[in-house]
């Protein structure tokens, strides 16, 4: 088990958990946790954040592992929120952000922090995510196009195998190992998504836009029980409302102007295509989407909002790096994993 580090040796990194009602994802895959926080000198700290659960989650971490930082939400804020105050509370330079779900190999920390080490322009480094529920897929290299009015996301296991690190579109939350600085600077996981998809696909869009990279990293590698933690408390079919209703989320509040006006020219096409052919959930998530359109559309313009001054970041150039922000087809062609 990871003994709490000392004052005088702080964590090179910080593992956060972001957990609701998963006291028994817990007992299966934190021992491996711990093993991983462990192999490095001095350990990880591990913090386990959990979102109002009303299982026995809490009180399991702190009568079988009380090493472990917990910190609760008085009430249930969703994976974003949840994943920021972790974030936000931890200590160190870099975060791994895992879910409960997942299961790292031991040695999966040393070259998640060999390669942002090696890339000061990384935000973010993904490991080798394989999705045990599709036989071990590998979820971890996506890119994205934007063709007829949507913008849809293209998955690549065929190039996991790679021997060096690749470009991707965003950092998967079900394990990333983040810089904890750009992080917040870029505002963290958006509300706006809540309770969980697509805010991981908007952070890596941000931080691509902000002049950062994204990248994988294929040395390292976490086995993902995909869907544990939503299956937990979420059907498949509100699963994939949500996978549904949050893309357009992200389309009105990240799209440059050019491809937005492209967007509504093609949604009554495929409106009557979807009704015509009896695909409603193109319909429902869209109807469901409609309400959140103005608060999507006031965040365009902005890089999101930093946790740290609470000030938005208009568009321009990164304050951080000094780069000119880059357009929604730039984004696309350098976050290609496969050379553009």
């Amino acid at each position: 088990m990871t003994p709490p580090a000392s004052d005088d040796a702080p964590s090179p990194v910080t593992v956060v958990l972001p957990n609701y009602n998963g006291c028994e994802l817990l007992r299966r895959f934190l021992p491996s946790v711990l093993t991983a926080a462990a192999a490095l000198a001095p350990p990880a700290r591990v913090t386990v954040v959990d979102d109002a659960s009303t299982d026995a989650s809490v009180e399991l971490l702190r009568q079988r592992w009380p090493q472990v930082e917990v910190l609760v939400n008085q009430r249930n804020l969703g994976f974003g929120e949840t994943a920021n105050r972790g974030i936000e509370a931890a200590q160190s330079p870099l975060v791994f952000l895992l879910n409960t779900d997942a299961e790292p190999d031991p040695d999966v920390l040393p070259p998640l922090i060999e390669r942002m080490t090696e890339r000061p322009d990384a935000a973010a480094v993904v490991p080798k995510i394989l999705q045990i529920g599709t036989g071990g897929t590998c979820e971890s290299v996506v890119s994205a196009s934007f063709r007829r009015g949507l913008f849809r996301l293209q998955w690549h296991p065929e190039l996991c195998e790679a021997e060096g690190p690749l470009p991707v579109l965003y950092p998967c939350g079900a394990a990333v190992m983040l810089r904890r600085d750009e992080f917040l600077e870029l505002g963290g996981f958006d509300s706006l998504f809540a309770p969980f998809y697509w805010e991981d696909v908007d952070l890596g869009y941000r931080m691509w836009r902000a002049g950062h990279e994204v990248l994988y990293e294929p040395r390292a590698r976490v086995l993902h029980y995909h869907p544990g933690a939503i299956k937990a408390t979420h059907s498949a079919e509100r699963a994939h409302f949500m996978q549904d209703r949050n893309r357009f989320l992200f389309t009105w509040k990240n799209l440059d102007r050019g491809m937005l006006v492209r967007h509504f020219a093609w949604l009554p096409a495929h409106v009557v295509v979807s009704s015509v052919t009896g695909r409603l959930r193109f319909v429902t998530a869209l109807w469901a989407a409609l309400p959140a359109l103005p608060g999507s559309l006031l965040r365009r313009g902005a890089a999101g909002r930093s946790r740290r001054t609470g000030r938005s970041r208009r568009t321009g150039r990164s304050r951080r790096t000094g780069r000119r922000i880059l357009s929604t087809r730039e984004i696309l062609d350098r976050a290609r994993p496969g050379g553009g």
